[in-house]
């Protein structure tokens, strides 16, 4: 048949057998870390969990937390134990949607989830 040859997707699309098998692959392992870390920078914790927002309460943040904040919000620079209150509660709050989430797919689906 004329054209098998230029067009062997459109061939194998409509059952015609051009004796090629191609293997769906799904994501790499590099493509779903990049995936993830993207995920994490949308977050407003930048993927920290609620342990690097906690401090004594005396006002003195570690220096680890003081660059957090001064890298991801320099408009805090002034009082950033304010935001650094505000993260811990919003790493909290992430933190126990996950685990709901993960808690009503295991319901659902009678296994854990994958993390």
């Amino acid at each position: 048949m004329a054209g098998q040859e230029a067009f062997p997707d459109l061939d194998e699309a409509f059952g015609g057998g051009g004796g090629k098998k191609s293997k769906k692959q799904g994501p790499t392992k590099a493509q779903l870390d990049k995936e993830k870390a993207e995920a994490e920078a949308a977050l407003s914790t930048k993927g920290k969990g609620p342990n690097f927002f906690v401090h004594n309460g005396s006002g003195v943040l570690s220096q680890e937390q003081m660059v957090f904040v001064f890298q991801h919000y320099p408009q805090y620079s002034m009082n950033p134990v304010s935001i650094v209150d505000w993260l811990y509660r919003e790493a909290i709050r992430i933190e126990t949607e996950e685990k709901q989430r993960q808690q009503a797919e295991a319901q659902i689906y009678g296994q854990p989830a994958r993390s």
